[in-house]
């Protein structure tokens, strides 16, 4: 993947599918930056960003020509209407429990640099919550790809061997 203008890449899934490790792989072979959405909007202590303060950094980040985004569910369809390239992380949903319970146990108190300052993981019932919310949810989005498939790049990988096949592709 060469670095080219107006590249807008939304990486979506559930929490533990790799989301924040695909937009570092991406952001190192492209030079587009990524914006981790969670740094954005939660506050120190995993306090909320107020309503009007969120849409106004999301709608900053949103026209810029070139941008990686990740994380979060909510807000859904702005993302995914002004993204040109979408990469949908949909990994079985035993996988993500998996990977976000591990990522929650090695870096328990600390705080990722793909977390926002003050927000350290830590077991909660909320992010799971959050991972089975996605599976719920996951008819819409794929009504919402189906239906945009034509008016943008839309790849869904299904298992970490199809992600890291299609990246040892871009390595060429």
């Amino acid at each position: 993947m060469k670095t080219k203008k107006n590249q807008r890449i939304f990486i979506f899934g559930p929490a533990g599918a790799g989301k924040s490790t695909l937009s570092k792989i991406l952001t190192k072979k492209t030079n587009i930056p990524t914006y981790h959405l969670d740094c954005l909007y939660w506050l120190p202590g995993w306090k909320r960003t107020e309503d009007p303060i969120w849409y106004d950094k999301l709608h900053k980040i949103l026209t810029q020509p070139s941008w990686i985004i990740e994380g979060m569910l909510q807000d859904f369809e702005l993302r995914a209407q002004s993204a040109y390239t979408i990469y949908v992380l949909d990994f079985p949903l035993w996988l993500c429990l998996w990977r976000a319970t591990k990522r929650t146990l090695q870096h328990k108190r600390r705080v990722r640099e793909c977390r926002p300052k003050g927000c350290s993981d830590k077991f909660s019932w909320l992010l799971f919550k959050a991972i089975f919310k996605y599976y719920l949810r996951r008819k819409t989005y794929f009504e919402y790809f189906a239906k945009h498939q034509k008016d943008k790049k839309i790849k869904i990988f299904k298992s970490p061997r199809e992600l890291d096949d299609f990246l040892r592709k871009l390595h060429k």
